[in-house]
């Protein structure tokens, strides 16, 4: 009967597993984002740690979180983004956060507030358009104090037509800066003719534009060369590459595109090269250097435009800057899309009923032998004791019994079956 028991036994313990309780699948994610990011600020990489926080906030929105993604701004440079996510914490915390971190991260608050300053740029005609530091403002932004880092910044003022001119601001911490639009001359079609717009499409970054006599840029580009109509001879540099040259024809009012088409030198001499080691997560993710595929090959010092795509997942890019001989390293994390997560949450909920389904039958099984041994065991006990025992009911008694271990084992291996299933699953 001992046998009975441990048959019995193991398979009230599969039955007891399948139906353990394990915590969601998006906690755990997050989890594992929060803890992956704390390694990472751990290791000095406050970037990846940012990406790793707001990761592990956008799955699993927890208050907790902010204040690591604060203090990553706040280290990053970013303190209005830091601000926001302290005064955030506070609100969603509320009286869960301690009197004593309360006091932290209002003085967090304050210390970041310091390194704020605002700007404030006067009201201009519908024509003007202005950019600081290369990202246009929109007409709500104008005569508003914009929130700016201190230290020193760009505004590029166009009245619609013609060149556009340049202002650099200094905004101090605690101050407001304020700027006074100079006023634009709009100058007439009959005394100038309206310029030319001329687009540069380049997907590598540092390349100085030089139109001899005209304009001189560096990519990328915040918008559109202004250029006087006619043909105009358009030269691309940056070290390590050859030189290159496109002509084109400006024609007034018309956006106009060139492209830059530079190779590197070959063979890239050693001082002028530098090598990229980039590891990803998938492993399988798709890596390319300024708009080529890139296989690991050394690359030219300077700046370069890093995107890594895969399918199902969000790209990510980057601007990186190489020094002469550096072996540079660049660990890059994408986060799947929202649908790839609403695929893999299904597939998760299809496995836990499979699990189930199957755990589900084999206790039955299971059960069902272990009922069939109990009878049979009466039985074995009424023929021992009997005084006309035969041979031919002891066979009998014997491949019931038979079947019984076997239901009992079949049971008890779906049911632990359905437990790797279900655990699998998360």
């Amino acid at each position: 009967m001992s046998l009975h028991i441990a048959l019995a036994t193991l398979w009230l313990l599969c039955t007891t597993s399948a139906a353990a309780q394990t915590s969601h699948d998006s906690t755990g994610q997050a989890r594992s984002h929060f803890e992956e990011g704390l390694a990472q600020a751990q290791k000095g990489d406050l970037s990846r740690a940012l990406i790793e926080f707001q990761a592990a906030y956008a799955i699993h929105p927890h208050f907790s979180v902010l204040y690591n993604i604060g203090q990553a701004h706040a280290i990053l440079g970013a303190p209005i983004a830091a601000i926001a996510a302290f005064e955030q914490y506070l609100a969603n915390g509320g009286a869960r956060v301690s009197p004593s971190r309360q006091r932290e991260v209002r003085a967090l608050i304050e210390t970041n507030r310091e390194r704020i300053g605002t700007l404030r740029i006067g009201r201009a005609s519908e024509q003007t358009r202005i950019w600081l530091d290369g990202k246009e403002l929109t007409r709500s932004q104008l005569g508003t104090a914009i929130p700016i880092v201190i230290g020193r910044h760009s505004v590029l003022i166009s009245a619609g037509t013609g060149m556009p001119e340049s202002r650099i601001v200094d905004i101090g911490p605690g101050e407001e800066t304020q700027l006074r639009l100079p006023e634009l001359r709009v100058p007439s079609l009959a005394s100038q003719p309206v310029p030319a717009l001329l687009g540069v499409v380049c997907p590598l970054p540092g390349v100085v534009i030089n139109i001899p006599g005209v304009a001189r840029a560096e990519t990328p580009l915040s918008a559109p060369l202004l250029v006087p109509p006619g043909r105009l001879d358009v030269y691309f540099t940056r070290l390590g590459y050859l030189t290159a040259s496109e002509s084109v024809t400006g024609k007034s009012g018309v956006l106009q595109t060139t492209y830059c088409r530079l190779k590197a030198t070959s063979p890239l001499h050693r001082s002028l090269s530098a090598r990229l080691v980039v590891r990803t997560t998938p492993s399988d993710a798709a890596v390319r250097i300024d708009g080529q595929p890139y296989g690991g090959a050394p690359l030219p010092v300077g700046p370069h435009h890093v995107e890594v795509t895969r399918d199902g997942f969000r790209s990510e890019t980057r601007t990186i800057s190489l020094d002469p001989g550096q072996v540079a390293s660049l660990d890059t994390v994408l986060m799947p899309t929202a649908e790839t997560l609403r695929r893999e949450a299904a597939a998760v909920r299809r496995q836990k009923i499979l699990s189930v389904t199957l755990a589900s039958v084999g206790a039955a099984v299971a059960a069902t032998g272990v009922g069939l041994f109990v009878w049979n065991s009466r039985r074995y006990d009424e023929w021992s004791m009997g005084s006309n025992a035969s041979l031919d009911r002891a066979i009998g008694i014997q491949r019931i019994d038979d079947l019984s271990v076997g239901l009992m084992i079949l049971g008890g291996g779906t049911v632990l079956g359905g437990s790797w299933l279900f655990f699998g699953a998360n």
